[in-house]
C-alpha cells in the first residue's frame, strides 16, 4: 500500500526531473504574454477532476505544462483545450486505479465520489525579461487528508530557457546558508538553529540546508523558495517556503541570474 509520503516524494521527483529537461523551443517570447482561460472539468459519481490554465500559445510554456501533467500528451501543444481535456481524463483514470490499490473494495465504493484531482496554472508574475508560472495541485484518494503541491517555473523570455538553481553561486557559503536558515526560521517561527533543527526530518540539514527540488520562482517581491510536503519537514508543517529579496540574493546570482533582474 502506497503511503502519502511515498506519493509526495514521487511527485516532487517528477518536478525535479521536469526542471532538468529542455525541448527544442528556442523562439523568443513576447514582451507581455497573451493568455486565455482554458480548462476541463469532470464531476460525477467517481469524484471531481479538473484542470485550468492561464494558457499561452508559447511553445516553451505549453510544453512545460504538458510535462508537469505527465508528459504523455501527443497532440498539438498549442491546443490548450484539447491538452487539458486529455490530462483531466488521464488523471481521473490514474487516481481511480491508485485509489483501488490503496483501499479495500468497500471503502472504494463508499468514498469514490469524494476522490479528486485539481490542478491550476496561473501566470504569477511577468517582466520584459522573464515570466513566472505557478502550478497548484491537490489530490484526494480517501483517508484522513489529501496531498497538496505548490510548484512553478520561471522562463527567460529571450529563448524560453527554464530557470533552475544553476543561476546561483556560493550557495554553500556560510552567508547563503544563513539566508536560507533565516527564511526557514521565519516560516517555522524558530528563534535559533537548535529550534529550527527540531523541525527537520533529517536533523543534519541544519549543517547544510538543501535547496528545494522546486526551481526558484522569480516574483515581484524576490525569489521564492518552496519545499513540498515531506521534503524537509513533516506533513503537519505544510509546505515550508520563504522569499529572499532581490537586493539580498543578488550577490549570490551568476550573470545569467543577475541579467534577469536588471
Amino acid at each position: 500500500m502506497k503511503t502519502l509520503q511515498q506519493i509526495m516524494i514521487a511527485l516532487a521527483a517528477v518536478t525535479l526531473c521536469v526542471a532538468c529537461q529542455w525541448g527544442n523551443n528556442v523562439l523568443p517570447m513576447a514582451d507581455i504574454l497573451k493568455t486565455d482561460s482554458v480548462g476541463f472539468k469532470i464531476d460525477d459519481a467517481k469524484g471531481l477532476y479538473q484542470i485550468s490554465a492561464d494558457f499561452t500559445k508559447t511553445p516553451a510554456v505549453a510544453e512545460w505544462m504538458s510535462e508537469m501533467l505527465g508528459g504523455t500528451y501527443e497532440g498539438d501543444y498549442l491546443d490548450g483545450e484539447e491538452m487539458m481535456t486529455y490530462y483531466t481524463n488521464e488523471h481521473k483514470d490514474n487516481i481511480l486505479k491508485d485509489c483501488a490499490v490503496d483501499i479495500d473494495d468497500e471503502a472504494y465504493e463508499e468514498h469514490a465520489s469524494e476522490f479528486s484531482f485539481e490542478a491550476q496554472f496561473k501566470k504569477g508574475y511577468e517582466t520584459p525579461r522573464f515570466v513566472t508560472y505557478d502550478l497548484t495541485e491537490s489530490v484526494y484518494c480517501g483517508g484522513a487528508h489529501g496531498s497538496y503541491l505548490i510548484q512553478g517555473q520561471t522562463f527567460r523570455k529571450a529563448d524560453g530557457r527554464r530557470i533552475t538553481w544553476d543561476i546561483l553561486k556560493d550557495q554553500y557559503s556560510d552567508e547563503f546558508q544563513g539566508i536560507m536558515k533565516d527564511g526557514l526560521k521565519e516560516y517555522f517561527e524558530a528563534d535559533s538553529d537548535e529550534k529550527l533543527q527540531e523541525f527537520f526530518l533529517n536533523p543534519d540539514h541544519i549543517y547544510l540546508v538543501p535547496l528545494p527540488q522546486q526551481p526558484p520562482l522569480f516574483k515581484e517581491d524576490g525569489v521564492h523558495f518552496v519545499y513540498q510536503q515531506y521534503e524537509i519537514a513533516a506533513y503537519a508543517f505544510g509546505l515550508p517556503s520563504f522569499v529572499v529579496s532581490y537586493d539580498r540574493i543578488r550577490p549570490f546570482l551568476n550573470v545569467t541570474g543577475q541579467r534577469l533582474i536588471e
